[in-house]
């Protein structure tokens, strides 16, 4: 059994994922803002965090950014949860309930032996603007990938180690592919380049620098997570025979 902490906007969507949660054997603590959600998690150690996409205090991204800054809660896993039409109550549930297994479910050839150890892998995403992040953190979320956001290279070149590096290119303080040769330079880790720069010349440099894909917006979020997990086969290390 695990104990979930939830921020959640609304009493229907409390009483959707408190339903959920039982169905499985879980506990839940419920809070409205993601303020005491995140108190909550330095407090009682939760094993995974729930939270709707826009609270009333804080956005999906803010709470994540919030737990992943504190060693205490940066391994925990976050499922962030959409909308609750009433109608759409079954198929919210389904996708609820399978969103909380998989993140519960350590990763293939990961043993979670202690708390600090991360559930899923964990990837750095670089992008300054929020409207395209948040969707992201989102969407990721749902296919088991835990997600820590920066939004300029100084803090991407200072964030702990990730299994993975989504890379934007015009970032408001260092350019992107300077950000690749620097991570390249001191870092062992996949990088994907994501940006609206198209240019050929643009990406044959950016995989000169060491770029593992390149990526061109806008892409479709299948296309992307398939990206990801062909470079995460490619670069994954073989074992000794």
């Amino acid at each position: 059994m695990a104990f979930v902490v939830a921020a959640l906007n609304t009493a229907e969507t409390g009483q959707l994922v408190k339903a959920v949660l039982a169905g499985e054997g879980h506990s839940c603590a419920i809070f409205g803002t993601g303020e005491a959600a995140v108190a909550e998690a330095l407090a009682g150690a939760p094993d995974l965090v729930i939270i709707e996409r826009h609270l009333v205090d804080m956005s999906a991204a803010q709470v994540v950014e919030a737990m992943r800054s504190e060693p205490s809660t940066a391994g925990i896993p976050i499922v962030i949860h959409g909308r609750t039409d009433a109608d759409d109550v079954p198929v919210l549930s389904a996708s609820l309930r399978e969103a909380v297994a998989t993140a519960l479910t350590p990763a293939p050839g990961m043993v979670r032996a202690a708390q600090t150890m991360d559930p899923v892998p964990k990837v750095l995403l670089v992008e300054d603007d929020a409207s395209i992040a948040e969707p992201l953190i989102d969407g990721l979320a749902r296919y088991g990938f835990a997600v820590d956001w920066v939004a300029t290279g100084a803090a991407a070149l200072s964030a702990p180690p990730a299994a993975m590096v989504l890379l934007d290119l015009g970032l408001p303080d260092i350019d992107g592919l300077e950000v690749c040769r620097q991570l390249r330079r001191t870092r062992d880790v996949p990088v994907i380049m994501l940006t609206a720069r198209g240019d050929e010349c643009d990406r044959v440099v950016g995989l000169e620098l060491g770029a593992d894909d390149y990526l061109a917006k806008p892409f479709s979020l299948r296309e992307l997570v398939a990206r990801m997990r062909a470079v995460g086969r490619r670069t994954r290390p073989t074992p000794a025979a």
